[in-house]
């Protein structure tokens, strides 16, 4: 499984615009470790489905194999998962047709240097499931079967039995101008009666925690290991154990990453990350969020 390890290669660009699939009507697409496999300009590869991914983010190795143009005269700016700050490159009008025959535009991309690992298994990159959501229809990123699916907000919310979040119980991270699409959503999460914000983070194995935040206050910390982001800057954790979280009516007890800095603040508190979320299902609306887990 290589979703516990490209935990710490999600980037977070600081520009965001919208995007839309190709296809109309409601379809479901089945997935393998959150993973699809699709072939752009005839070159093909496992893509995976990260919502803490702040844009589509294409790996060097597959922009260079399906010969894509990649444009390097946009000005962009990216923070990596520990808040160092990368330069990229953009690849454009990208239509990825998976195995059944059906395609999906994602607009445009940024693309990055992944470690040779992402190569070696076929990996061409990180796909932004919320960017797909459009008018009248939400994007159901479902972790239990797993699936993505394509649906009307309030059918979606019927099928999954899924609740609703309030405007004070989520947010939605965009900026109005920028050359490639960007959307993230964080939580309001509990932890012994204190609150903070965790962005949705399905890319990230483990919730990861900043030191400072009122999550871990009075956790008993224990020794961890290292997180590196792209730009190649290690960042030491501790972990808290059994740490008991709560978010959507629903508990979940973690051992979650405490780290000393965020890389954005759509979660300032943090990543909540496949351990919380494995049991969940995410129903994107635009500016609509619904979670149903179980």
């Amino acid at each position: 499984m290589i979703g516990a390890r490209w935990m710490s290669l999600v980037l977070v660009l600081l520009l965001s615009v919208a995007c839309a699939p190709r296809d109309e009507g409601d379809f479901a697409i089945p997935l393998d470790d959150l993973a699809v496999r699709l072939t752009f300009d005839g070159q093909s590869a496992r893509f995976l489905f990260d919502t803490g991914a702040g844009a589509h983010t294409f790996a060097r190795w597959f922009v260079d194999a399906a010969g894509m143009a990649a444009d390097g005269t946009a000005e962009i700016e990216a923070l990596d998962a520990v808040g160092e700050r990368v330069a990229l490159q953009v690849v454009r009008g990208l239509v990825g047709r998976s195995e059944d025959g059906r395609s999906l535009a994602f607009g445009a991309a940024i693309v990055a240097d992944f470690p040779q690992m992402f190569e070696h298994e076929e990996v061409g990159g990180l796909l932004n499931p919320q960017l797909l959501a459009r008018d009248g229809q939400a994007v159901v990123l479902d972790l239990r079967v797993p699936e993505l699916r394509f649906q009307r907000f309030d059918d979606a919310v019927r099928r999954t039995g899924a609740r609703v979040l309030a405007r004070e119980e989520f947010r939605v991270c965009v900026e109005a101008d920028a050359p490639v699409p960007n959307l993230r959503y964080a939580v309001a999460v509990a932890a012994h009666d204190r609150t903070g914000w965790l962005a949705l983070d399905t890319g990230a194995g483990n919730t990861s925690l900043v030191s400072d935040s009122r999550l871990v206050a009075g956790a008993r910390l224990e020794p961890g290991g290292e997180v590196m982001g792209v730009a190649g800057r290690p960042q030491a954790y501790s972990v808290a154990r059994d740490l008991e979280v709560s978010f959507a009516d629903f508990d979940a007890t973690i051992d979650a990453q405490v780290v000393e800095t965020s890389n954005g603040d759509c979660g300032p508190d943090g990543l909540l990350g496949r351990d919380a979320l494995s049991r969940c299902a995410l129903v994107f609306g635009g500016n609509s969020l619904a979670i149903a887990c179980t």
